[in-house]
């Protein structure tokens, strides 16, 4: 019976530069499988850190804090009937939110809300409604909505409706230099047809 040939040991420096082509290849196919992804800069938060996972909206198809057109209606204002078109804020969120407002007239909605209008396309500040001066920051829990009113002849379908707000847990401590503040938006151009604006 023939006896195999023994293979002679492979020399190191052929070693060394398998190893080297071996480890270039891992690194670019390391590479291109990672190529397009976002960079995760870290995984879990520092310093033990832990978060309580919690649902973050009640209606997973509908935004978190969202307006809603309601109805047009007329109150009479010395001697000359204004019109105005009624929306409704929806506080979708698992967690209360807070709002500025005041009080208002039974025909107008549950409340007087503090809004901006803006130009649908550069973001311009067009007009807004009057500075907070009698009013109090009050929560609007999950699910629950409040209905505000804004006057007719100040819309317009080029501008955007917007309403700030703020989440319970988000409100600053004692001094501290930041905050964070939202803004829910509704696009007046989304108004039904039966509206009937002027300009």
């Amino acid at each position: 019976m023939k006896r195999r040939k023994r293979m002679g040991k492979t020399p190191r420096k052929l070693q060394t530069l398998l190893l080297l082509l071996f480890g270039i290849g891992a690194l670019v196919s390391t590479n291109s499988a990672q190529s397009g992804q976002q960079r995760v800069f870290a995984k879990s938060p520092p310093g033990g850190l832990k978060c309580r996972t919690i649902r973050p909206v009640l209606n997973s198809v509908k935004p978190i804090v969202f307006l809603t057109f309601v109805r047009e209606t007329s109150i009479q204002n010395e001697q000359k009937a204004k019109d105005y078109l009624v929306f409704r804020l929806t506080n979708n969120a698992c967690v209360p939110i807070i709002i500025d407002m005041s009080g208002a007239s039974p025909d107008l909605g549950d409340a007087s809300l503090y809004y901006n209008l803006t130009n649908s396309r550069t973001g311009e500040i067009l007009g807004d409604s009057k500075s907070c001066h009698v009013c109090s920051s009050n929560q609007l829990g999950p699910g629950r909505g409040i209905t505000f009113a804004v006057p007719k002849d100040v819309i317009s379908r080029d501008r955007d409706l917007s309403i700030e707000f703020e989440f319970t847990r988000e409100v600053t401590l004692g001094n501290f230099p930041s905050w964070t503040q939202h803004n829910v938006f509704f696009s007046l151009g989304n108004l039904p047809e039966s509206v009937k604006l002027g300009g």
